[in-house]
């Protein structure tokens, strides 16, 4: 399935489908990030690390800062599809992505096509904006004597991600700090997130076990 990718990225992860508009700002607890929306199917649910589909949002602009704080927190969706572009909520990944945080792609697919995926399934999302879904526990994606070295490999993938999260957060707190070298942060972030995606699908009845 191919949605509009609106501020593109890379995402592996389980769906969290609603019919309804989700309100960020009063519907969503940024400290834990759980849904408190009492009119969601969802409510109580968790956003981290979800693929949440929506036909849109509601609520006010204050909806950006909501999602800012579910990224700095580390609570915010693995991505973001929406059937209506919220260009509010759009502004707090923008903003998100240039203190240097992992803010989730956002997508416009229509609610119709949304419906072809089930709460609870695990897609992949590519740079284009192509939704995939992923086989769930069972499948092998890997041979036995495959898996340990990666394993292995992405454990040392998510070590050097979070260093150079680290290393992000002190280079964008300096007034003087070097862009260039600020760039180069980023781009190896996004390439190693990549990396982490793709170790992530072959390694899935593993994590999911």
């Amino acid at each position: 399935m191919k949605a509009e990718p609106v501020i593109p990225g890379i995402a592996t992860g389980r769906v969290l489908r609603s019919a309804r508009p989700l309100s960020f700002w009063g519907g969503v607890d940024a400290a834990t990030g759980r849904i408190t929306d009492i009119e969601s199917e969802h409510c109580g649910e968790r956003l981290e690390g979800r693929v949440l589909m929506l036909p849109g949002t509601r609520g006010s602009s204050s909806s950006s800062s909501v999602l800012l704080e579910l990224i700095v927190a580390g609570n915010a969706p693995a991505a973001i599809v929406l059937g209506e572009i919220d260009a509010i909520l759009g502004l707090g990944i923008v903003v998100g992505r240039e203190l240097g945080r992992e803010g989730p792609p956002l997508l416009r697919l229509d609610s119709s096509a949304q419906a072809g995926f089930a709460s609870g399934g695990f897609v992949s999302i590519a740079t284009d904006g192509t939704i995939t879904p992923i086989p769930d526990a069972g499948a092998t994606h890997a041979a036995p004597d495959e898996r340990a070295t990666l394993r292995q490999r992405l454990a040392a993938l998510r070590e050097e991600h979070r260093d150079l999260d680290a290393g992000l957060a002190r280079l964008t707190e300096s007034p003087l700090h070097d862009q260039v070298q600020l760039q180069r942060f980023k781009k190896r972030k996004l390439a190693l997130k990549d990396q982490i995606a793709r170790l992530e699908a072959e390694l899935l009845p593993d994590i999911i076990a």
